[in-house]
């Protein structure tokens, strides 16, 4: 399976892009993809949707799910915490991408329960993540 996950949209267009956050994202890409394999998905994209909160209220950028299981295709937009990820670290801004990550993986799971395991990915998700953050902190 590919997972493909662009950095987070809005914020990093608007604000510049983290080598740090680019470079867990590939990991995160990386590491699944080779691990995880799904009978019901080749490419799964999941989007990370970081905007501010007066957008959001005007009905912009907001979560979303498309699935062709013909195609083997999926692909999900989940929103972040616009305030944290803004005003955050490079670490933080890693957290927050790992929840928004978490969900997405739990949004695929709901619509494939028995041929998608979320739980499983979530735990490569956490795994790499910790690793991020402990590696980040020892510099």
């Amino acid at each position: 399976m590919q997972i493909k996950i662009p950095s987070p949209s809005y914020y990093e267009s608007h604000y510049g892009s983290s080598d740090l956050v680019r470079a867990y994202l590939d990991q995160i890409e990386k590491t699944v993809g080779e691990v995880f394999f799904s009978e019901v998905i080749d490419i799964l994209r999941i989007s990370l949707l970081i905007v501010p909160p007066e957008e959001l209220a005007q009905g912009k950028f907001l979560a979303y799910e498309r699935f062709d299981w013909r195609c083997g295709y999926v692909s999900v937009g989940v929103n972040g915490n616009f305030e944290r990820y803004h005003s955050g670290d490079d670490l933080d801004k890693v957290c927050e991408i790992s929840e928004m990550l978490q969900a997405a993986f739990i949004q695929v799971g709901k619509k494939r329960k028995a041929k998608f395991n979320s739980r499983f990915i979530n735990e490569i998700v956490i795994q790499i993540t910790h690793v991020f953050m402990d590696n980040f902190s020892k510099k």
